[in-house]
């Protein structure tokens, strides 16, 4: 079991008290991973990472021995990529044929590339996980990032990684499955192979109607690899499907192991919209209460809507309506903007979503569709985009005025934001020209870097914040994915339940107009937000897909 974290006076990145037993590691995994911020975590927060360090795992041996034997490729895992045949160029092409040839190999090299190098991935989990294919069991270390979200110290074969990482192992520990419990179990395996969209109700009609091809897969998976690998996590559904079909089905196994995980729908929006009282923001990011079995809410199929609506009767522009349709045109310009994302950062998400569904748009057809989603997500949610440049202006006058962006948390963590200016070496070399080179960080500070990742910073730390809140006193199997929590089936409840205490708790009151008087900042250096007191919050008690 890894040592447990203690708090004390200095920055926790100088903190060495726990995590790995060895005194070598120890001084390269400290409790904060960071450099130069000098953030300082608080009881709350290092008992919960205490807590989640005691969880014992063991490897799960139904989905490993499928990975063994595979030999195609499915989701994240990746056998060895054919390699590139060699460009023949055939005689008499003109100068731009040719060219378009080159670039075409390019491309099949750049593709072969990211394969290897995912195969590469692939064998390194699968070792590590044959190594430990022993019945024992093992930890994960655990620390934070400068915001106070948690991460495990090892790497690979984690339950932060892909969704083969997380097949891969489960909780020593099992449970019973109860009334409650089982119903959990059948919304996740149908959420693992159909999404979270549909509603709860949905979703365990689907795997009720379901068990046939439950029973097939769990029983069979190479011979019908293809019912399960067009699932939306593979993996994962494949490892519910070993355990659903041994645990409810056959009832060949007593104790269900395997982690079930919720995730929160729009956690930047939420917190926001939370902070700010505004009841539309809530509302779409399923913060109050649904209509009766009714699916959960989509912000981002929200702002494609707007958007649709803007251009349906234009005729210059209407004919971008077929692209306003994937609700991954949609999610940038909503997510990346809570996060600080700029317009030309949005616009290149945007594009590579139609790079990889193989859709042509022209140049300006591209602008406008960035455009017209960030405009839409500005009319749609008001309170959370002025709560933004509210920020953005207080993280400006804090970093000209200290050279650095200081804050404390719910839990009393004081949250350290240090950007410095890279050190930039230029080497001129004879085939490839000029060729930067970071030398690391100066001591110079970044003004600019900070003011942009502060908003983004401030909100990460407040989603962590919830969690520490939440499960400092948890004594349960237990994993966190920053804002996605995962306990066993029967324990599923009492978590939700201790996240919606939580939620109202790290959000009441005016929460952005006491983050100004922590930073020094009076009304009159920056007004103020308007807030007023209103039963929103009570609400969250009520709301059936806050995690979802």
């Amino acid at each position: 079991v890894p040592e447990d974290w203690k708090v004390n006076e200095l920055p926790s990145n100088q903190n060495t008290t726990g995590g790995y037993h060895w005194e070598h590691a120890k001084k390269k995994r400290t409790m904060c991973r960071h450099y130069f911020s000098e953030s300082n975590f608080q009881q709350e927060a290092v008992d919960t990472i205490n807590g989640i360090q005691k969880v014992a795992y063991k490897i799960y041996p139904q989905t490993l021995r499928i990975a063994n034997e595979l030999r195609h490729p499915v989701g994240h895992f990746q056998t060895m990529p054919p390699e590139v045949e060699k460009l023949n160029l055939p005689d008499g092409l003109s100068e731009q044929e040719i060219w378009k040839l080159k670039k075409a190999k390019e491309l099949e090299h750049e593709t072969h590339r990211k394969l290897v190098k995912k195969f590469m991935r692939t064998t390194t989990v699968l070792e590590i996980a044959n190594r430990f294919n022993d019945g024992r069991e093992f930890y994960y270390g655990w620390s934070f990032d400068y915001r106070g979200r948690q991460y495990p110290l090892n790497t690979f074969l984690q339950i932060q990684g892909t969704d083969l990482d997380k097949s891969l192992v489960c909780f020593s520990e099992g449970c019973e499955l109860t009334k409650s419990g089982k119903v959990w179990a059948s919304r996740a395996i149908a959420a693992a192979y159909i999404g979270t969209g549909d509603s709860y109700k949905t979703r365990e009609r689907w795997t009720e109607d379901n068990q046939a091809l439950i029973k097939r897969v769990a029983s069979n998976p190479i011979d019908y690899r293809c019912d399960w690998e067009v699932a939306k996590d593979p993996w994962v559904f494949l490892q519910l499907c070993s355990e659903y079909n041994a645990v409810v089905i056959e009832g060949t196994k007593e104790l269900w192991q395997v982690p079930i995980a919720i995730d929160s729908t729009a956690s930047g929006l939420q917190l926001l919209s939370a902070m700010r009282l505004d009841k539309e923001g809530m509302t779409y990011a399923n913060l109050l209460p649904p209509k009766k079995n009714a699916p959960p809410l989509d912000a981002y199929k929200a702002v494609l809507a707007s958007s649709r609506a803007k251009v349906k009767d234009d005729p210059q522009w209407m004919h971008l309506t077929p692209y306003l349709t994937d609700r991954k045109v949609g999610k940038p310009a909503l997510m990346l903007s809570v996060y600080g994302g700029s317009q030309l950062t949005i616009r290149q998400r945007i594009a590579e979503h139609f790079k990889a569904e193989d859709i042509t748009i022209k140049k300006e057809d591209l602008n406008k569709v960035t455009s017209l989603v960030i405009a839409s997500s500005k009319e749609l949610f008001p309170a959370a985009f002025e709560a933004l440049t509210w920020l953005k202006k207080l993280g400006k006058i804090v970093a000209e005025r200290d050279k650095r962006i200081q804050w404390h948390t719910p839990g009393n963590n004081l949250i350290d934001l240090t950007e410095n200016e890279l050190d930039i070496i230029q080497i001129r070399t004879e085939t490839m020209g000029k060729v930067n080179v970071c030398n690391g960080q100066t001591q110079e500070p970044n003004i600019k870097a900070m003011v942009n990742a502060f908003a983004p910073g401030f909100v990460h730390s407040w989603d962590a914040s919830l969690t520490h809140r939440a499960f400092h006193n948890w004594r349960r199997p237990l994993a966190l994915v920053h804002d996605s929590v995962s306990v066993l089936p029967s324990d599923m409840n009492k978590a939700v339940g201790k996240i919606k205490g939580a939620f109202r708790q790290i959000c009441a009151g005016d929460v952005l107009r006491n983050l100004a008087i922590d930073m020094n900042v009076s009304e009159e250096e920056l007004p103020y937000l308007p807030w007023e007191q209103n039963n929103l919050l009570d609400e969250v008690e009520s709301s059936e897909y806050f995690f979802n």
